[in-house]
């Protein structure tokens, strides 16, 4: 009387069995190592006939092992692979560079999304954001740089450094910028009221050795944008003085030439913390307070004062701060120039006076342009080295 239930019950957990094995037929949709091509970087430029440059990096899996006979380099031949082609939009671009690929191109594996300095000004960052958004390939971890010039030449530069051009963007934007942005966090500058993007800035730099010439990658500054479009570049001692209105991280290294009448110093900058404070007054205009504590260090003495003394340092310390007060006022030029908001004064009234956010965001470009910024700097000397004097005066 048993058997017949146990044989029944056999019989249905085969029937069910059949349908979930054809489910977990895993090959039918399979991609092979071999038949992709990994997109470590693109780039991205407006050509003058408004069409779209797409370039892309990709690296040579056969050439990025050592040299044969024990080491040294490939012979001379480049581990990676850039192609570049144009189109009226961006995928239609980078369609046409698929067409002539042996290989599916992958961009999961991105690290690094270059716009040209024409395309960030004429057309901004619309059409790329549009583009990343709308696919799932794009990973929003991906750092966004703007080139000075072309985008395809920085991409296409040889650093002796790194293998690939894209790294060293990536780890150049990595130690020096102190405005880290990936695509994420441009994402958000752009739906958030009260603030604009701000961009790292990559410039191509010609080189020449006695046995070659060669290009390589440097810092240039930031791209400052307003809206969706780049007005500005900050360059030089503005580039600084973003460092110390970026409040939420710690100023990358730098250094500070002081003239005396005794000789040059030169002041290591290690760090600083920077407190704002954003006001609507009785009269509708906007004042701006920056109090910034700044850090550093003496890293050259070529002078023949000791910084032993008392006058000496206090010198030095006031001689720093009024260096850093000129770089945070010529890093403020963009938002009193343009009202573009990427110290994020807006969003601070915002968050800590919602009701006189509310009565100016409508007019808010104009009350950046004519408000009233007020910069204090403190600065101070911690670490004067293992001498107070050069050694070689004695």
């Amino acid at each position: 009387m048993s058997i017949k239930p146990t044989r029944i019950a056999k019989r249905a957990g085969v029937l069910l069995a059949i349908p979930l094995l054809l489910l977990t037929a895993g090959c039918w949709d399979r991609r092979e190592v071999n038949d992709t091509a990994f997109v470590l970087a693109s780039a991205i430029d407006y050509e003058p006939n408004g069409q779209y440059r797409v370039s892309i990096g990709v690296p040579l899996a056969g050439k990025l092992g050592g040299g044969k006979g024990g080491g040294g380099g490939s012979g001379g031949d480049k581990p990676f692979f850039i192609d570049s082609d144009t189109g009226p939009t961006i995928n239609i671009s980078l369609d046409k560079l698929q067409s002539r690929m042996s290989r599916r191109l992958i961009l999961n594996h991105r690290r690094v999304l270059m716009i040209g300095e024409d395309m960030a000004r004429q057309v901004g960052l619309r059409d790329v954001m549009d583009v990343i958004a709308r696919s799932p390939e794009n990973r929003l971890s991906a750092y966004l740089i703007v080139t000075k010039g072309s985008a395809d030449s920085v991409l296409r530069a040889e650093p002796q450094l790194e293998r690939f051009s894209a790294e060293a963007a990536r780890e150049m934007v990595k130690t020096y910028s102190v405005a880290t942005i990936n695509l994420k966090d441009v994402a958000q500058a752009l739906m958030q009221t009260g603030t604009d993007p701000i961009i790292p800035c990559l410039a191509e730099v010609k080189k020449k050795s006695q046995q070659d010439a060669y290009s390589e990658i440097q810092m240039s500054g930031y791209a400052i944008f307003k809206g969706f479009k780049m007005v500005d570049l900050l360059e030089g001692e503005s580039a600084k003085g973003v460092g110390w209105l970026k409040e939420d991280r710690l100023n990358g290294q730098y250094f500070i030439s002081i003239s005396t009448e005794e000789g040059q110093f030169a002041i290591n900058m290690l760090r600083g913390s920077t407190t704002t404070h954003v006001e609507r007054g009785a009269d509708g205009r906007l004042s701006v307070t920056i109090n910034s504590v700044v850090k550093g260090a003496v890293g050259e003495n070529l002078s023949s004062l000791s910084v032993s003394e008392t006058s000496t340092l206090s010198m030095l310390q006031n001689k720093t701060a009024d260096a850093v007060k000129r770089q945070i006022l010529q890093a403020l030029e963009p938002v009193r120039k343009h009202g573009a908001d990427f110290p994020g004064f807006g969003l601070q009234l915002k968050r800590h006076n919602p009701k006189q956010w509310e009565q100016a965001r409508g007019s808010w470009d104009q009350l950046l342009r004519e408000a009233a910024y007020t910069v204090n700097v403190r600065a101070d000397i911690v670490q004067t080295g293992l001498t107070t004097e050069n050694i070689s005066r004695r």
